[in-house]
């Protein structure tokens, strides 16, 4: 299916909503299967199409997304979102500022902000 969405997106010109998030899935089911490098790398992508795209909603699940992929091996999940503070709405903003200062495990607080994000 998504080679044929490849396709259909392909004829498209310029960054659309509809290829980021292509890619947004394509991240989040490389994570599925445990392919954390080709996942992260996918996530990162996505999320700098949506940035550029201006989808303030959209920037907060995909930074939960993308944290939660980086959970297992404990890293840059405070880098990932120091980066959007300033992009995404002030809801969301709250709760990545508590994943931020948070000592202990950050994993309630990242499902909170996907919950809060969708």
């Amino acid at each position: 299916m998504i080679p044929k969405l490849r396709l259909h997106l392909r004829g498209a010109r310029g960054l659309t909503v509809e290829r980021a998030k292509l890619k947004w899935l394509e991240g989040n089911l490389s994570a599925g299967v445990g392919w954390g490098a080709r996942a992260e790398n996918l996530l990162e992508t996505a999320r700098g199409q949506l940035v550029e795209l201006g989808l303030k909603h959209d920037i907060a699940a995909i930074t939960a997304d993308l944290a939660r992929v980086r959970w297992p091996e404990r890293r840059g999940i405070r880098a990932v979102c120091r980066a959007v503070l300033d992009l995404v709405l002030p809801e969301h903003a709250e709760i990545l500022h508590r994943i931020i200062a948070e000592e202990g495990d950050p994993l309630p607080l990242i499902e909170d902000l996907r919950r809060a994000a969708t």
